[in-house]
């Protein structure tokens, strides 16, 4: 998108912007499902008890079985329904919250944002960057989630709303 581009200042210097939207879908969505799985098995905190000499592999929380887990994502254009896509054969179930909703899949549920954040064991955000999504992640739509989700942090963002 065109969202983190400056257009003024790109007129001003006669420079074209055009936005690419069927560029880098796929990739995006494997990048999102890698940090999703990456998190998921605390990767990140088993590699630097190893780095320090603790060379047990075991995890801060309980590692769930994904096979268990609801994907929430947050977005269902392009790019988070690929997630959702390749994510379907790996979950229990993947929900999505849009604000413009598209057409419906058989695999996935369209929620509302409260229902996405109280039942989702994951979350992915593929919103683009407006008024309305800015900041979407706060003290109380984390106040709203699961307890194993706040705590464990999975939420995985492709844009900077934060």
């Amino acid at each position: 998108g065109l969202d983190n581009v400056d257009m003024g200042a790109a007129r001003h210097r006669r420079m074209m912007v055009r936005n690419t939207p069927n560029y880098c879908i796929e990739e995006v969505a494997v990048h999102t499902m890698a940090m999703l799985l990456h998190l998921h098995r605390q990767l990140g905190v088993i590699h630097q008890r190893i780095r320090d000499g603790h060379w047990s592999g075991t995890t801060l929380e309980p590692v769930q079985r994904l096979s268990t887990l609801t994907l929430g994502i947050m977005g269902f254009g392009r790019i988070g329904r690929k997630l959702g896509d390749l994510m379907t054969p790996m979950v229990h179930r993947v929900i999505y919250h849009d604000p413009v909703p598209g057409a419906a899949v058989a695999w996935a549920d369209a929620v509302d944002l409260d229902h996405l954040l109280a039942a989702s064991d994951l979350v992915a955000l593929h919103l683009p960057l407006t008024g309305e999504s800015r900041h979407i992640i706060n003290r109380s739509t984390l106040a709203q989630m699961k307890k194993t989700l706040r705590y464990k942090a999975s939420i995985i963002s492709t844009a900077s709303f934060l």
